[in-house]
């Protein structure tokens, strides 16, 4: 009714309106949505489209969606000239909040202006922003968001980089249901391709006991090292994070010897961005020592490590307590 509504405030030929919309809901939808943006100018009537791709909108968020490198396009329109315009015209906007600083479309109308935006603009056009809409999240801090978009896209490039560069703090304040999400996001292809998302879904599996998909994450992650036969440094970084979480697997599994290297490997190698897991190879090296019967030895290496400047943090020190 809202459509028919807005349809009709231009329009000259009412008896038309209505008979286009003898073939169906659907077909009526698809009708009423062409009048309307119709009624709009050119630059709203594009940004109406693109702006579809967001569940949500806010006028700095709408600028980074409506901006373009290409040439010979339409005027530019600012995400405060669109949000007026959509408010003023009652373009099924709805706000979220008391400060009027973000906004949604109705899920309906949301819905028929991607599917106008899926059947006018490229793969490529609506890749583009999806990738801005990733980049501008990213920026501010709103991970999740932009995973969301990257995600939309055929290179999953940009959504490993959102994982890798974020995870290790979510490690070491500990939201793991939060990065299992993430993972769980990942297509399997993507995270066989990398062997630090193996060793994430491994600790995953760690800290849910899933004893044999922990151990199956543990030979992936190895066979992926040795396939991409990286240099040294890399190899020794990448080996040590899988050695983080062989030396939970090794303590359970009651081989010490096992547990005790492979915690040593990754207290040297595990890269700082991961404190987390090197905080984990800790405490299995202290553990794996004490129940060897060298308690005074696992004493003072725990002293010793924890003391390093590394672990003064709030979180690395609460861990280690």
């Amino acid at each position: 009714l809202r459509l028919i509504k807005l349809a009709l405030m231009h329009n000259d030929d009412p008896d038309r309106l209505l008979a286009g919309m003898n073939d169906g809901f659907g077909s009526a939808q698809q009708f009423l949505l062409t009048e309307v943006l119709a009624q709009q100018p050119s630059q709203i009537r594009l940004a109406l489209l693109k702006s579809s791709i967001l569940d949500r909108f806010c006028a700095p968020l709408c600028d980074a969606v409506f901006s373009s490198d290409e040439k010979n396009l339409l005027p530019y329109v600012s995400g405060e000239e669109f949000l007026d315009s959509v408010n003023r015209g009652g373009l099924f906007s709805i706000p979220l909040d008391v400060s009027g600083h973000w906004f949604r479309f109705h899920h309906q109308f949301r819905d028929l202006l991607r599917g106008r935006l899926d059947s006018e603009c490229s793969s490529q056009e609506i890749a583009d922003l999806h990738r801005r809409a990733s980049s501008w999240f990213e920026y501010r801090g709103l991970i999740d968001d932009a995973l969301t978009f990257a995600l939309m896209l055929k290179d999953k490039s940009i959504a490993v980089r959102l994982v890798l560069e974020n995870s290790g703090d979510l490690l070491l304040t500990e939201q793991n249901t939060r990065l299992e999400s993430w993972l769980r996001k990942l297509p399997d292809t993507v995270i066989e391709a990398e062997p630090m998302l193996i060793v994430l879904s491994g600790y995953m599996h760690h800290i849910r006991y899933r004893l044999p998909e922990w151990k199956t994450a543990l030979r992936r992650a190895d066979a992926r090292i040795d396939a991409m036969d990286p240099p040294a440094e890399d190899r020794a970084r990448l080996k040590s994070s899988v050695d983080a979480i062989r030396s939970s697997y090794c303590f359970f599994d009651s081989d010490l010897v096992g547990a005790i290297n492979s915690a040593q490997s990754a207290i040297k190698h595990v890269p700082s961005e991961f404190l987390r897991l090197k905080i984990h190879a800790i405490a299995v090296l202290g553990l794996s020592l004490q129940c060897s019967g060298r308690q005074e030895e696992a004493f003072s290496i725990l002293d010793k490590l924890s003391a390093k400047p590394e672990y003064q943090g709030p979180e690395a020190r609460a861990m280690l307590a």
